[in-house]
């Protein structure tokens, strides 16, 4: 790869081969590769001048060619005003510009005109539009593609995605945690009804066996299979388990009207 060498001062992606192309590509082959700072990249002169606040000079003559793309441009802006061009000069920016306009593809121009109080109109202006405007491109009123302003629109379409990529995800993980929790109670109280089916039905049971028996007697005829000996090592343990079945098989009862 011919071009001098320079050190990566500041990360940038860079195309390496490919060539020239017509607008709006104006660059076709090629590919792509990421510098990071402490790189190595060969890097023609000319290219320097755009890129010299990426770069860092390896020897005296790299570090000439920085310093003089600096100096270019850091210097004031020349202005040149449109009346002292010279005919010659006009016609031929002119004819550049209808060239650049014609690769792109067809336009049609559009003028703004402001109507006086006596009626007559004033152009205020003239835009050139591309009749077949290539997608997510943003073109200037010369009808030409504005390569700042569509790496804007993409940068902020960029963010814009990215921002409803990360809404998307927390709606998820909220949607996932309330389905969790719901699916949570509807096990805890399908466990409840099954368990509580199953008591209701062992009642039954006694109270058709033992007509004269009443809650209590019922209770410690059931606590084996139903109660819950908290306290094993408690002397009344029983006594509590037994009392709170017969509590909770009162509960039931009660909720069934029964």
């Amino acid at each position: 790869m011919s071009g001098r060498l320079y050190r990566v001062a500041k990360g940038f992606r860079w195309i390496e081969g490919g060539r020239p192309a017509p607008g709006p590509q104006w660059w076709e082959g090629g590919e792509v590769v990421v510098y990071e700072p402490g790189d190595t990249v060969s890097m023609e002169d000319q290219d320097v001048e755009s890129m010299y606040r990426y770069l860092e000079a390896l020897d005296e003559a790299g570090r000439a060619v920085l310093e003089e793309a600096r100096a270019k441009a850091e210097e004031p802006a020349k202005r040149t005003l449109v009346a002292d061009l010279t005919p010659s000069d006009v016609e031929f920016l002119t004819h550049a510009l209808e060239e650049k306009r014609r690769a792109c593809g067809p336009h049609e121009i559009v003028q703004d005109f402001a109507v006086l109080r006596d009626g007559s109109e004033v152009l205020l202006s003239t835009r050139y539009v591309p009749t077949n405007p290539l997608p997510d491109v943003v073109y200037g009123d010369n009808g030409l593609p504005d390569s700042w302003e569509t790496a804007l629109q993409r940068k902020r379409r960029e963010k814009e995605r990215e921002h409803r990529e990360m809404e998307n995800k927390f709606a998820r993980i909220l949607g996932g945690g309330s389905l969790g929790r719901q699916r949570a109670r509807e096990t805890k109280r399908d466990d409840a009804a099954s368990t509580n089916a199953a008591l209701l039905a062992d009642v039954r049971v006694c109270r058709a066996a033992h007509p004269n028996h009443g809650r209590p007697a019922i209770a410690e005829a059931l606590v084996d299979q139903h109660g819950i000996l908290c306290d094993r090592a408690d002397p009344r343990g029983r006594e509590k388990a037994i009392e709170a079945l017969r509590k909770r098989i009162e509960r039931l009862e009660k909720s069934l009207d029964t």
